[in-house]
């Protein structure tokens, strides 16, 4: 079933693809503003409600990426953890942890 995307969720992707400057984390290319190629990704998927609008859960990543990266969790996890830093992949894994 799939998450229905709220009015909060459209502004609060628009704000992570923002802080990137609409470049895609994972491949590094840019992207128009306000382009629909470039996503916000969430490390914890978006059906953890406590989580989906937690920054340090989201990237901006292109479709391509996203799909990559969504189909093979231990590369998205590794990626991750050298784009956070340990110290914030604890404190992201903490929250999940309250929460479930």
């Amino acid at each position: 079933m799939k998450i229905k995307v709220s009015t909060a969720d459209s502004w609060f992707s628009k704000c992570i693809r923002s802080r990137e400057n609409w470049v895609c984390q994972y491949s590094k290319k840019s992207f128009p503003r306000n382009s629909q190629g470039l996503h916000c990704s969430h490390f914890h998927g978006r059906r953890n409600y406590g989580l989906r609008f937690e920054p340090l859960n989201c990237f901006a990543h292109s479709y391509a990426s996203h799909a990559y990266l969504g189909e093979n969790p231990s590369i998205f996890n590794a990626w991750a953890l050298e784009q956070l830093g340990e110290g914030a992949m604890d404190i992201l894994q903490e929250k999940f942890n309250d929460i479930n």
